[in-house]
């Protein structure tokens, strides 16, 4: 999966930096990536972020353009029939009594191998649009042994994002379960590179990813659960995307 990345690179992303049991490197975020085969790029060049389809002034930062060819890219290799617009997809439940969890998703997602997710569900069309679920062993007894939702914010994207990566954090908010069981959800988004081919055939350079991740330890496991969409389709995407968060339960 890591085979376009240089030595130095992969040394570096082998190596644990928060502890936190995310992943013991910034892997998630290539696993998101990986499909597109994006690198690691040697200089880091300061951007800022653009505002998200929610924002007050309404800017997107990736133009419809880009995004059409894509989809016109995917349609002439033969990789997606054209079809016209569907109504709203309807969901199905995940349930994995060995995990010991249960959501919903959207069944648009076609579910896929992948080496750091237990359980990934991707978008054919969008690349960049995921359900991930990674389940790691952990010594903590709880989410308060890191701290307050911003500290797991903290640890969940200096864990998981590209290094050296624009990001910011939107919201970190801690919750409970029917249980009382806390559980921390956290909305963030960061910018980075496309691989040269890829930047190309996109006419852009770079994109943001918008995330948002529910972050839960129970039982000696640390559970995270991560929604990754392109943020000029966050607002059409969102609310399909995110019922797996709002249905999620540990069974």
């Amino acid at each position: 999966m890591l085979h376009t990345m240089p030595n130095k690179a992969l040394l570096r992303l082998e190596r644990s930096k928060g502890r936190l049991g995310f992943g013991r490197s910034r892997m998630l975020a290539l696993a998101v990536l990986a499909s597109m085969t994006l690198i690691f790029v040697g200089s880091h060049h300061a951007f800022g972020f653009v505002s998200g389809p929610n924002s007050k002034d309404g800017q997107t930062g990736v133009p419809s353009t880009a995004l059409e060819s894509r989809r016109s890219l995917l349609v002439s290799t033969g990789l997606v029939a054209t079809a016209p617009a569907l109504p709203a997809q309807a969901d199905e439940t995940y349930k994995d009594n060995g995990l010991g969890v249960q959501f919903r998703y959207p069944n648009g997602l076609q579910k896929s191998n992948n080496k750091v997710f237990n359980v990934f569900f991707r978008d054919i069309v969008e690349p960049l649009e995921s359900l991930g679920l990674k389940v790691t062993p952990t010594k903590r007894k709880s989410l308060e042994e890191i701290g307050d939702a911003m500290a797991v914010g903290k640890k969940l994207v200096a864990d998981t994002i590209p290094t050296g990566a624009p990001n910011e954090i939107i919201t970190a908010k801690s919750k409970e379960d029917a249980l009382g069981r806390r559980y921390d959800i956290i909305e963030f988004r960061y910018q980075w590179y496309f691989e040269e081919e890829l930047a190309r055939q996109l006419g852009r350079q770079r994109f943001q990813l918008h995330q948002k991740a529910l972050i839960q330890i129970y039982n000696k496991k640390q559970y995270l659960l991560l929604v990754s969409i392109e943020e000029p389709r966050w607002e059409i995407k969102s609310d399909q995307m995110l019922q797996a968060i709002d249905t999620w339960k540990l069974i």
